[in-house]
């Protein structure tokens, strides 16, 4: 046998290679119609998902003929609407882009802060939508209050008509509501019935002196003395917004911020290293 194989060496090799070659030729093949297929298979999911979201539609309607059905007349009417909630609210809608199953159903991206998005979200939910899938992740964690990345997906039913029940009612209420807690602010913990800011990691109190009977703060390497205001964010008129110094203590300085909501106590203290 193994004198046959040393002879017939180059006919063996070309066989091999031979059925090799066949082999593969064959492999790339079924991948290709495999891929085609696949591609072919999820155009026709696409398809049969859109078909079936309006048979649903259809088939509420028949069975539940009170219920508001997921219909609008005039999408970029709904738009211009959504647009000028944004604009009375002072919102940037960094993106809003049609779902790509439902046809009705929007996603939107804003940044804004806790209050005005209240009132941005308030105002949407005064005409007949559905918003859902609601996501926030912290923005801009320095700004004072602090800025969150929001998203979220919004369905207009029975054509967004306009909202007038008593809940609505309420929500407005609760919105316009003085001295609210923005669960997304640091407070002080030691303060347990008054909403205290904490700014310790937002701006950085590196010393506290006297000048004969005059105290000073070094607040980022600049003295302030009490009546002095320190710039604490960008207010949404572009004016800067600043909270005056009410108080110089010891180890910390208390400052206040008037604004339409009322009064706002803001404390600032020496960095101390957390804790393992």
């Amino acid at each position: 046998m193994r004198d046959w194989l040393q002879q017939n060496r180059s006919l063996v090799l070309s066989t091999a290679y031979l059925l090799a070659t066949l082999g593969l030729a064959g492999y790339v093949v079924s991948y290709s119609n495999l891929s085609a297929a696949t591609r072919d298979l999820r155009v026709a999911t696409k398809k049969i998902q859109l078909e079936l979201a309006e048979q649903l539609v259809v088939q509420r309607a028949a069975i539940l003929p009170d219920v508001p059905q997921i219909t609008i007349d005039s999408i970029p009417q709904f738009l211009r609407h959504i647009n000028s909630i944004a604009q009375a609210n002072s919102v940037i809608i960094r993106s809003l882009t049609p779902d790509a199953v439902s046809p009705f159903k929007y996603h939107i991206e804003i940044a804004v802060e806790y209050e005005t998005f209240l009132r941005f979200l308030a105002d949407l939910e005064s005409r007949d939508t559905i918003i859902h899938e609601m996501e926030v992740r912290p923005y801009d964690s320095r700004a004072i209050p602090p800025r969150h990345f929001i998203t979220f997906s919004i369905t207009p039913r029975n054509n967004a008509q306009p909202l007038a029940d008593q809940r609505l009612k309420q929500v407005l209420l609760d919105v316009e509501k003085k001295n609210k807690r923005n669960p997304f602010q640091q407070l002080d913990v030691r303060t347990k019935h008054v909403p205290v800011v904490a700014l310790t990691w937002v701006h950085r109190l590196t010393g506290i002196g006297s000048n004969g009977n005059l105290k000073y703060a070094t607040i980022d390497r600049k003295d302030y003395v009490v009546g002095d205001a320190l710039k604490i964010g960008d207010g949404s008129d572009g004016v800067d917004r600043k909270a005056i110094i009410t108080t110089i203590g010891k180890l910390a300085v208390n400052l206040e911020e008037r604004t339409a909501n009322g009064a706002q106590q803001y404390v600032l203290e020496f960095r101390r290293k957390k804790k393992e």
